[in-house]
């Protein structure tokens, strides 16, 4: 059984910040495939498939999602780009009171699993870089409208096109808290 030694590894590597849980857990299932696969080291694929196979937050996910759906050719810079925009994107007019960079968040069920709308596609709201629902001004939580590449809509104007998100009385954010009213 592969055992990640953390001391070892630190050791090797030097990180400007301390890893998280969910990114530990990642490099060790990627030792572990490595290890099932017999390979003497753990290189990018394992840490790809750990990162499918491993236990990973919302946030990870959603990356992983919108580069699977990106439409562009899978270069390194392209795929780059497509992770920056998804995790940064820039900052939008008329919500002054939420910190940028602005991201999506799903809206869950009471025991945290993604809810689906009726085309089978995972409800998201937007949220801002402190994980809180950016909503309109008669407060309803909003999302920006996005086309097939995940590209946003604009209007005639130019200007992004928002949507509001329905919120019932049983949605919640991605940290458990009620999504539904102001």
């Amino acid at each position: 059984m592969f055992v990640l030694e953390w001391d070892s590894v630190m050791e090797q590597i030097s990180f400007p910040k301390p890893l998280s849980k969910r990114a530990r857990g990642v490099l060790e299932e990627a030792g572990r495939l490595s290890e099932e696969l017999g390979q003497d080291s753990v290189r990018g694929e394992h840490i790809l498939l750990g990162l499918l196979h491993g236990e990973i937050g919302n946030e990870t996910r959603f990356v992983l999602r919108g580069v699977a759906e990106y439409r562009e050719e899978p270069t390194p810079e392209a795929i780059e780009r497509r992770v920056m925009y998804l995790l940064f994107p820039k900052p939008h007019p008329g919500f002054p009171d939420h910190p940028s960079p602005y991201h999506d968040e799903w809206v869950c069920d009471a025991d945290g699993n993604p809810k689906l709308d009726d085309r089978g596609v995972v409800r998201r709201y937007l949220a801002d870089a402190n994980s809180v629902p950016v909503r309109n001004k008669a407060g309803r939580v909003v999302r920006i409208r996005a086309d097939d590449t995940g590209r946003p809509v604009r209007d005639g104007n130019g200007e992004i096109v928002w949507v509001e998100v329905e919120a019932g009385p049983d949605d919640y954010d991605s940290h458990g808290k009620l999504l539904g009213g102001p």
